[in-house]
């Protein structure tokens, strides 16, 4: 049996070497990287015309919602840089900066608790369809939020010297996220607010603030940037909402510097408000002929991954070594919990299901990883039993398989087909790219 790693305080000014890594995490190493190599070669493609066409909204004829990073581009680039090629390298860039970020997140984290449990989840996370989903978003705008997040889990959560800043930096990265999609609201300040749940304790447990007055404007923080970020969210889609004929004549414009064409139902978005969407396109939705159908089995793709990181998640905080009071870890499980579920919300308002599966489980795991740096790092990672470390090694085996052998027609968008083992398909792809003989033109 593996002996449980004791946690390594993280003080700035001495650290700690980390332990040195047993031999059998070098094997557990290679099976993660194979499986991350899988998922990037079954969906990886060139952002499709959704996503470019989202990289051109701009605040030319005034102001809108989702329209930061467009505004960006033409102000840095002008009206040229609304080229395919150009927004393409773009959004490769932003796919590479949140790959980077989140190996960085991982390595920090089994650098200082290379224990089997975590190990386990990480296995699952890249086993999961979910992961290849999210690949397949590449050019989405989620990549933006994602990023803020495993960013300031680097930078602010992992140093007990910076926590004092997370709360100004979370409402700023709120607002800021706000105007680059309204819906960051539950994709990506959720894990902003989880960070700052966890911070409330210290490396040993203990809430941090020592006065009854102290507590208080710490308890009142996380609502703050809350409160901050839906007011963001409300005014910016409100205001940023703008008449049809505005819209249209803002695509128009448009339509004459980009080398593509620009898709319509995407502009579309910018006049009908997430009122509307609640209120009558998802009710329409629902009562297409299929519709549940669909629901249910983009689920249940997903469902076991996200189940396993939930049960570890919630293993993790019952099993913690601190000494957290109970109504602490009950908030810490409330909260873990919502903050995973979070982007399920976006079922109210958009039909993307696998796409909030996908996100609502890149969440949990990375709530696994905020946990393992902050109030249960000192949580011993093997099971009190043989029946225990058997349930969860069953679990994560199926949950594994079950990942590895998803596919299913309408799983990707735009009729995109999963990719398989030996990949002799990609690899004409991947040499053309390389060699500059591909078009780089866009999926539908």
């Amino acid at each position: 049996m593996l002996n449980p790693v004791p946690p390594q305080p993280m003080d700035d000014e001495t650290p700690v070497p980390p332990p040195r890594p047993e031999p059998w995490t070098w094997h557990l190493g290679i099976v993660a990287l194979t499986l991350a190599t899988v998922a990037l070669l079954k969906t990886v493609r060139l952002p499709n015309l959704w996503a470019a066409t989202h990289y051109t909204f701009n605040y030319s004829r005034g102001f809108i919602r989702r329209g930061l990073v467009g505004e960006l581009i033409r102000r840095v680039g002008g009206e040229g840089a609304y080229r395919y090629k150009t927004l393409a390298g773009i959004a490769i860039a932003l796919f590479t900066l949140l790959a980077a970020l989140m190996t960085q997140m991982i390595w920090r984290t089994l650098r200082r608790y290379p224990d089997a449990g975590l190990w386990g989840a990480l296995l699952v996370f890249l086993a999961s369809p979910s992961l290849v989903f999210i690949i397949h978003l590449i050019g989405y705008l989620d990549y933006v939020g994602a990023s803020v997040d495993v960013l300031v889990v680097l930078l602010i959560f992992d140093s007990t010297r910076r926590r004092r800043w997370l709360a100004p930096v979370s409402l700023f990265s709120s607002i800021f996220l706000a105007f680059i999609h309204e819906s960051a609201l539950v994709l990506a300040v959720p894990l902003l607010i989880f960070q700052m749940v966890c911070a409330l304790t210290d490396d040993s447990g203990r809430l941090r603030s020592s006065t009854p007055r102290r507590r208080l404007v710490a308890w009142l923080e996380p609502a703050v940037v809350l409160g901050g970020a839906a007011a963001a969210s409300v005014i910016i889609g409100t205001v940023g909402t703008r008449p049809p004929d505005f819209v249209h004549e803002l695509m128009r414009e448009t339509q004459k510097v980009a080398d593509f064409p620009l898709r319509a139902d995407a502009f579309n978005v910018l006049f009908q408000s997430v009122i509307t969407s609640w209120r009558h396109d998802m009710p329409a939705f629902w009562r297409e002929p299929g519709a549940v159908r669909f629901f249910f089995r983009g689920l249940s793709a997903t469902a076991p991954g996200l189940a396993f990181l939930l049960i570890y998640g919630l293993r993790l905080i019952r099993t913690c070594a601190a000494p957290l009071l109970p109504r602490m870890r009950v908030i810490l499980k409330v909260t873990f919990v919502a903050t995973s579920l979070a982007p399920l919300l976006m079922l109210l308002v958009g039909w993307d299901f696998e796409r909030w599966n996908a996100l609502s489980t890149l969440s949990a795991f990375i709530c696994v990883c905020i946990l393992k740096l902050g109030p249960c790092a000192a949580t011993a990672e093997i099971p009190r039993s043989a029946k225990e470390l058997s349930g969860l090694l069953t679990l994560g085996a199926i949950a594994v398989v079950l990942g590895l052998c998803t596919n299913y027609y309408f799983f990707l968008f735009d009729d995109y087909k999963l990719h398989w083992f030996p990949f002799d398909d990609r690899w004409e792809e991947i040499r053309e790219l390389l060699t500059g003989n591909s078009q780089l033109r866009p999926n539908h």
